[in-house]
């Protein structure tokens, strides 16, 4: 339905290491990270 005979083929274009720039992901998701981190509460204020 979607250009995919497989859930494995569908699973295997989705895969990192088959990205130009892997690299690139791994940087996304950390600044996700980063960005979404609350230090907890009492610790700087």
């Amino acid at each position: 339905m979607h250009e995919y005979e497989s859930v494995r083929q569908l699973k295997g274009s989705m895969s990192q290491k088959n990205l130009p720039d892997p690299a690139a992901l791994e940087r996304s998701g950390y600044v996700q990270v980063i960005n979404r981190y609350e230090p907890p509460r009492g610790i700087w204020t």
